[in-house]
Formats: structure tokens, C-alpha cells, sequence
């Protein structure tokens, strides 16, 4: 939203305020949106338990662009690197690789608040 810097985000002292949540109220506000991923990308969804730990974005693109490694590997790589970071908040993080042959001919639509896929 632009609200704050980028070299603010380790230390404004509203950065953890929460503006959207599941069960606080009976609805919410989701963010749906399509991108054109190629084959082999990996998608990562993370709590500031991981990001705050590996401020090196850097550290985390190495990880993620590893050509070789499975979903798997790489997420208990990123919690090592969190760890070893301090590891001072919960660590949540999903790892997704993409693998077009898998899913040729199928447009997908990605739901975060129900972390589904749906055709579209």
C-alpha cells in the first residue's frame, strides 16, 4: 500500500498490526489475482517469522530459483535460514513448485483464503 518504506518494514512500530484476518468476522477482504507462471517457478507464501528472520532477499531468491530442489527441500532450507537468522517468531511458509506438464491445458485460479485451485 506504500504506507511505509521499504527500510521501514523491520522497524515501524505499527508493522505488525493486522488489517485482515480469518475469524475475526464473518467475512473478509481477499485478494485474488492471475499471473503467468513458467515452468519450474516456485511460489512462496510466508509469515514475518520467515521474511523478518531473512531481511537478504537475495538469500531467499537463491533458494527459491534452485533449479534441482523439490517444494520440500526448500522450505526447511528457508527455515534453517530463518533459524540461523534468530528465529525469533513463529516460521510459517508454503512452498509451490510449478511443473507445467503437470497441469498442461489447465488455467488455475489460486484462492489464498481457502488455499485451493480452482478451474477457471
Amino acid at each position: 500500500m506504500g504506507a511505509i518504506t521499504r527500510g521501514e518494514i523491520y522497524t515501524h512500530p505499527q508493522r505488525n498490526e493486522i488489517y485482515r484476518s480469518l475469524g475475526a468476522s464473518l467475512s473478509v477482504e481477499v485478494d485474488v489475482f492471475r499471473e503467468t507462471l513458467q515452468d519450474g517457478a516456485a511460489l512462496l507464501l510466508c509469515s514475518d517469522g520467515l521474511w523478518e528472520m531473512v531481511p537478504d532477499e537475495q538469500q531467499l531468491a537463491d533458494v527459491l530459483s534452485s533449479s534441482w530442489a523439490s517444494a520440500d527441500s526448500m522450505a526447511e532450507r528457508l527455515v534453517q535460514l530463518a533459524l540461523a537468522g534468530g528465529g525469533r517468531d513463529n516460521i510459517s511458509l508454503v512452498v509451490v513448485r510449478v511443473r507445467i506438464q503437470d497441469i498442461t491445458g489447465l488455467q488455475t485460479i489460486i484462492t489464498p483464503s481457502q488455499g485451493t485451485l480452482l478451474p477457471a
